[in-house]
C-alpha cells in the first residue's frame, strides 16, 4: 500500500516579500508581530516556490528553497520543490510523509515524531516532523493532500482547504477545512491532538 501526503503552499505577494524582509531586520517583539500582521492580511496565489523569500535562516543560494532541519543531524534540501511528475499539479507541492516500501516503522516515538525521521535523502518512507510542519502550515497558507493507493492498485484522494498544526505546547493539535475527494473524509479528526505510542492524549 502507498501512502503519500502532500502540503501546498502559497505563493507571496511583492508586498508581502517586504514585510519579511522587515521581520528578519527587526528584532522588536511587539514591532515583529505588528509586521506579522501585515503579512497575513496580505493575498495569496498558488506558483512555484523556487523564486521567492522564505521565512527562515537557510536557503538554498542558487533556489532559494527552504532547508528544514530533519532528525537529530540531517537536513532536507529543495524542500519547497518536489519532483516534477507528469501531472503538472504535483509541482507545487510538498510531500511531508511518504509510505511507500514499508521498510521502517512508524511506531515511534513522541520525539522522533517531532524531529522528523525516515529516508530524507530520497524521501520515501519517512515523516517530515511535526516541528517542521508547525513551522510551515503556520508561517504559509497551507491545503492538506492525502493520495492512497491499494493493493490493487486502485488510488484515492482526499483534499482539504486549510491545513495547519498548532506548536507541541498545544499538542500539535490538527486544523483541517473543507474536503473533496473520493476517500472517506477525516473531519472527525479536526481540532484532535496528536499522540504516538509513549505519549497519548
Amino acid at each position: 500500500m502507498l501512502l503519500i501526503v502532500y502540503v501546498r503552499l502559497e505563493e507571496f505577494s511583492s508586498r508581502q516579500e517586504a514585510i519579511i524582509t522587515a521581520i528578519n531586520a527587526n528584532h522588536n517583539f511587539n514591532s515583529h508581530h505588528k509586521l506579522r500582521d501585515q503579512f497575513n492580511n496580505q493575498k495569496f496565489s498558488s506558483t512555484n516556490c523556487s523564486c521567492h523569500i522564505f521565512l527562515h535562516p537557510t536557503q538554498d543560494s542558487t533556489t532559494q528553497c527552504l532547508e528544514l532541519h530533519f532528525g537529530l543531524n540531517e537536513t532536507i534540501s529543495n524542500v519547497f520543490c518536489p519532483i516534477l511528475r507528469n501531472d503538472q499539479e504535483y509541482y507545487e507541492w510538498v510531500v511531508i510523509q511518504n509510505r511507500r516500501t514499508n521498510s521502517i516503522s512508524f511506531n515511534r516515538s513522541w520525539i522522533e515524531y517531532r524531529r522528523g525521521f525516515g529516508n530524507s535523502l530520497n524521501q520515501t518512507d519517512f515523516w517530515i516532523g511535526n516541528e517542521n510542519l508547525h513551522w510551515l502550515t503556520n508561517n504559509y497558507q497551507c491545503r492538506l493532500k492525502i493520495e492512497l493507493t491499494d493493493w490493487y492498485n486502485e488510488t484515492r484522494i482526499a483534499t482539504y482547504e486549510l491545513f495547519r498544526i498548532s506548536n507541541q505546547r498545544d499538542e500539535y493539535r490538527l486544523q483541517i477545512g473543507e474536503y473533496n475527494g473520493t476517500m472517506e473524509p477525516y473531519n472527525k479528526a479536526d481540532s484532535k491532538l496528536f499522540y504516538t505510542k509513549n505519549k497519548k492524549i
